[in-house]
């Protein structure tokens, strides 16, 4: 689903992926992953390696810096107290399109901030809003296929886009 990838820098084309490392030797096959020790980093950044398919290895704490600092970002503009909406609107798209260059179109910061779009009652880019909703509907089929309280949300919500279209164009 890539909805945790990154863009290459090496090869531009390519997404770095999270990988889990093989356990080391004598630590047995599973994988554990110990809280953070005073003066150390989290021990997540020594299990997860951040690997493009042209073979580049990112830094896995600076690829976690990036992504806590995006989040940071997503986070702010979500408990942002406006008056005017129109410039919330502004902020979430220039964040979906500057972060877009970096991060996978699945990214689950993407679909964050299109879900924080298409939420906004004043927002009447009705297109745009069908297009996360659809987006949203269609990483869901991969990740939790069937009936779903999620996707009941969401069809929802595309109802009503879809409803709020008819209306507009009669």
């Amino acid at each position: 689903t890539l909805m945790s990838c990154i863009r290459c820098t090496k090869c531009k084309t390519g997404f770095i992926k999270p990988e889990i490392s093989p356990p080391q030797e004598g630590r047995g096959s599973s994988v554990e992953i110990s809280p953070p020790q005073e003066g150390r980093g989290s021990s997540v950044q020594d299990v997860i390696r951040w690997n493009c398919t042209c073979g580049f290895q990112a830094n896995s704490q600076k690829v976690t810096e990036l992504i806590q600092k995006y989040e940071e970002e997503l986070e702010n503009l979500e408990n942002e107290v406006v008056v005017d909406p129109s410039r919330r609107i502004f902020s979430i798209n220039q964040f979906i399109e500057k972060k877009g260059k970096m991060l996978h179109s699945n990214h689950y910061l993407l679909l964050k901030a299109g879900s924080l779009l298409s939420g906004i009652a004043s927002y009447q880019d009705l297109d745009a809003k069908e297009k996360y909703v659809r987006k949203r509907l269609k990483i869901l089929d991969m990740v939790d296929p069937g009936i779903s309280r999620l996707r009941g949300f969401e069809l929802g919500k595309l109802y009503q886009i879809l409803f709020q279209k008819i209306v507009r164009d009669q």
